[in-house]
């Protein structure tokens, strides 16, 4: 399965990822020790200096403005919440739809290598791209970054809403740029495309080595949903519906290994259910992606 490739290729990434962390959470170990002490010790000092009057002022202030934050952030909450709500109400409808008639949608082969899951992305433009969930290798927990198990903390990262840069040691290891929407800043959530570092860099040679292709040809996609980490291989299949149960199928067809890289499949399709059978008899069955 060369899928298979291209997922050691990313592990293989992730585990120099997870030296550097370690490296780095050396050296930081010994200058938060040293700065500790002397942080201490000026805290002891200042407190001696301190006027309790000027506390009492500074804190019916601070209450104050709290009180009127508060009070501005209930509103927008309430109104982000029931924009959220409406949102959320018009996908279930749209999903419970297409689930029962369509083709288009996402589709689970199950587990291909390590507790990760392979499948397919349907689309309604002829497309279909490869998606992975590689969320049991790394995932993102705002601020953080998790690398098998291995926490690249804050430090580490710049995000400005919109692209996630992760360098440790001067060394580009992933960088993410947002490719949909915006952003905010008090979480990574979205969909990005990864346009640089060794993470990158590393997907797109195993890629084009397994697959023929020429390097920075195919869209590598990430997308953050809470601690889910999907990457999706962009657009690697075409596909014609011929309405009678056969599909055509072209392009990378054999990145799993056991699909016919071109020609016609047989499709039922039942409810949450597709199966596939290829020219050879065989069937592959896939599940619609919860």
């Amino acid at each position: 399965m060369k899928l298979k490739r291209i997922l050691a290729m990313l592990l293989a990434c992730t585990m120099t990822a997870c030296a550097f962390a370690s490296c780095g959470d050396d050296e930081d170990t010994d200058k938060e020790e040293k700065t500790s002490k002397s942080d201490k010790a000026d805290d002891e000092e200042e407190g001696e200096d301190e006027k309790v009057d000027k506390e009492n002022e500074d804190d019916e202030e601070e209450t104050k403005k709290s009180e009127e934050e508060e009070e501005e952030e209930t509103e927008e909450e309430t109104e982000e919440e029931t924009e959220e709500e409406e949102e959320e109400e018009t996908t279930k409808k749209s999903s419970k739809k297409s689930s029962d008639t369509d083709l288009v949608g996402e589709w689970s082969l199950g587990e291909i290598q390590d507790g990760m899951i392979g499948g397919l992305v349907i689309k309604d433009d002829g497309n279909i791209s490869v998606r992975v969930d590689a969320s049991e290798m790394m995932y993102f927990d705002y601020p953080s970054l998790y690398i098998s198990g291995m926490e690249i903390a804050e430090d580490y990262i710049d995000y400005d809403g919109d692209v996630i840069s992760v360098n440790m040691e001067g060394t580009d290891l992933l960088t993410l740029t947002r490719s949909t929407g915006s952003g905010s800043t008090s979480n990574y959530d979205g969909t990005y495309k990864f346009t640089s570092g060794m993470m990158a860099e590393g997907m797109d040679t195993a890629f084009s080595d397994s697959l023929g292709g020429t390097s920075g040809s195919t869209s590598i996609i990430g997308i953050i949903d809470g601690k889910s980490f999907f990457i999706d291989f962009e657009d690697l299949i075409q596909y014609t519906d011929n309405g009678d149960g056969t599909m055509e199928f072209s392009g990378s067809t054999d990145i799993f290994g056991d699909l016919d890289a071109n020609g016609t499949l047989e499709y039922e399709l039942d409810g949450d259910t597709l199966t596939l059978t290829d020219e050879n008899g065989e069937e592959h069955e896939l599940t619609r992606w919860e």
